[in-house]
């Protein structure tokens, strides 16, 4: 988020411009960006983004998709590596046992199964578009036999904090608390000996 925050914040400020603060970059983000390039997903429509000394900023929709981008173009910002498909496609392998998708050792391995239980949660998921183009462009990493499902449910934007909030109000939760006293005697192993 923070690095789409300042993308956005360069973005709008126009080439030799001056980049928009943080705060409003933030906004703009929240408001303006959506996810282009996914089949049968329609263009973003230009509209006006009004700034806090009330000039208006025309914003076209290749600006609006741009925004996003580099979710799958992480070099944008910077970053190394693939974009949020091929992270998915990491995570999925690392699950596996032996690293591959179709295992020869295994046979089936349920890899299908996590293809079709993407789940998206945070403020950068919000983004129109952003499901379609990510399901878009995991179904030619996948296996033949697995066709990506990505599920973007409406409070996916909090999702981290439900989460935690479901996690902490467990009955087994208070066993795994740790007080500060502990971290600071044991350090951050104390969490794997406390969770695990």
């Amino acid at each position: 988020g923070e690095a789409l925050t300042t993308w956005t914040a360069q973005l709008l400020g126009g080439k030799g411009g001056k980049p928009l603060e943080e705060a409003v970059a933030c906004r703009a983000k929240e408001e303006l960006g959506a996810v282009s390039g996914a089949a049968g997903v329609p263009p973003p429509a230009a509209c006006q983004f009004e700034l806090p000394d009330g000039r208006k900023l025309t914003v076209t929709p290749e600006m609006r998709g741009e925004i996003a981008e580099p979710l799958f173009r992480p070099q944008l910002v910077g970053e190394a590596g693939g974009g949020l498909a091929q992270l998915v496609l990491d995570c999925i392998k690392l699950r596996d046992r032996d690293g591959v998708l179709e295992s020869e050792t295994h046979g089936y391995d349920g890899t299908a199964a996590w293809f079709g239980s993407i789940v998206l949660a945070g403020g950068s998921s919000m983004f129109p578009g952003l499901q379609e183009r990510l399901c878009e462009e995991l179904t030619p990493l996948g296996p033949s036999h697995a066709k990506p499902k990505v599920l973007a449910l409406p409070e996916r934007k909090h999702a981290a904090w439900l989460g935690g909030s479901i996690l902490g109000s467990l009955p087994t939760m208070p066993s795994m608390w740790i007080s500060k006293e502990e971290y600071d005697e044991n350090g951050p192993l104390i969490v794997h000996r406390k969770t695990f």
